[in-house]
C-alpha cells in the first residue's frame, strides 16, 4: 500500500468518476483503474460498486475513504509541524544545580538579552533525572557532566577547560599526613584505601565516578557520610569527617578554603566533562540550536 492509493480513492470520491479523477491526478484512466484493482487485490475486498452510476463505495470502501482522509491529513500536517518546530521560541533546558549556580546563570541572562524572542524554561536537578527527562522529551536539551548513563542520548562537548575542568580531585583535610604529597603526576588513590569517605548519594554522577575510581584503585570506600550536595563535600572534609571527591570546576570556586587540600588523582583526567545533551535522532528547533551555539561560544 502506497500514499498514492489513498490519493486515488479520495480523488474518485470527490470527482464521482474514474475519468474525472484521472484528469485531476494527471494520469490515464487505465493507470487509475489498474491502481485501484491492485489495491483491491491487496486488501482482498471490493472498494467500489462499479455497476452503479455515479460510482458508489462499498462498506469497505467507505471505511477506506474515511481512513484515507485521516492519513492524508497527517501527511499534510507534517510540514506545518516541522515549520512550527523550527520557529519554536521556547527552549526547555535541564541543568545540573552547580553548573547553573556558578557558571550558567549569567550566561542565561546574557542570552535572554541578546535573544529576547527566545524563551528559556529551566529545570535544575540531578544528572540522572535530567537524562530521563530528555529521553521522555520533557526537555529539549540538558547541560550535565559526562559520562552519560543512557545510550539513547547524543551529546556535544563544552571544550573550554579554563572554565570547566574535567578532572575529578580528591579533597583531604589540610592536617592529613598526605595533604602535602606531590600530586604533579596524580596521586595513587590506593594510598587512601583505609580512609573514610564523604560521598554523594547513589545515583548521582559524581558518585558513579567516585565508585569507579575506587574500584580501579582496588578497594571499596568506607563511607562516613553521604550528601546530595557536591558543594557540601568540601565543608565536611574541612570538618574532618573524611576525604571526598569533587569535580575540578568546584575546586576553582572552593580552593580558598584554607582547611582543605585538593589533590589531583592519577588517571582521572576528563572523568567529569560537561556536555550538552539531546535525544538521538530528534530534530532540534532553530531556537535550541541557537542556544547550544551560544553556550559553546561563550563558556
Amino acid at each position: 500500500m502506497q500514499l498514492r492509493d489513498f490519493q486515488y480513492v479520495i480523488a474518485i470520491a470527490e470527482c464521482g468518476s474514474f475519468t474525472k479523477a484521472a484528469n485531476r491526478l494527471y494520469i490515464t484512466q487505465s493507470a487509475l483503474s489498474q491502481g485501484i484493482q491492485r489495491l483491491e487485490m491487496e486488501l482482498g475486498v471490493k472498494l467500489f460498486n462499479r455497476e452503479i452510476q455515479p460510482i458508489t463505495f462499498t462498506r469497505e470502501g467507505e471505511l477506506f475513504l474515511q481512513e484515507s482522509y485521516a492519513i492524508m491529513k497527517l501527511c499534510n500536517d507534517i510540514p506545518k509541524k516541522i515549520a512550527e518546530l523550527q520557529k519554536s521560541d521556547v527552549v526547555r533546558v535541564g541543568i545540573c544545580l552547580y553548573y547553573c549556580r556558578y557558571y550558567l546563570s549569567n550566561l542565561m541572562a546574557d542570552f535572554q538579552e541578546k535573544y529576547p524572542d527566545i524563551g528559556l524554561h529551566i529545570v535544575e536537578d540531578r544528572s540522572i533525572v535530567l537524562e530521563k527527562m530528555v529521553e521522555r522529551q520533557e526537555l529539549d536539551i540538558a547541560i550535565l557532566p559526562a559520562p552519560l548513563q543512557s545510550s539513547n542520548l547524543a551529546y556535544e562537548k563544552i571544550m573550554d577547560t579554563s572554565v570547566f575542568s574535567g578532572d575529578t580531585l580528591l579533597a583531604v583535610p589540610n592536617k592529613h599526613p598526605l595533604s602535602s604529597i606531590d600530586d604533579s603526576n596524580g596521586v595513587d588513590l590506593s594510598l587512601f584505601s583505609h580512609e573514610k569517605f564523604v560521598l554523594l548519594k547513589e545515583g548521582q554522577r559524581l558518585r558513579l565516578i567516585a565508585d569507579e575510581l575506587c574500584r580501579q584503585a582496588g578497594f571499596i570506600p568506607e563511607i562516613a557520610f553521604e550528601t546530595q550536595s557536591t558543594e557540601a563535600i568540601g565543608g565536611y572534609v574541612a570538618a574532618g569527617m573524611g576525604v571526598g571527591f569533587v569535580p575540578g570546576d568546584i575546586y576553582q570556586i572552593s580552593r580558598h578554603n584554607q582547611k582543605v587540600t585538593y589533590l589531583h588523582i592519577k588517571d582521572s583526567k576528563n572523568t567529569y566533562e560537561p556536555v550538552i545533551v539531546h535525544l538521538k535522532g530528534k530534530h532540534l528547533s532553530a531556537s535550541a540550536n541557537t542556544f547550544i551555539k551560544y553556550i559553546k561560544s561563550n563558556k
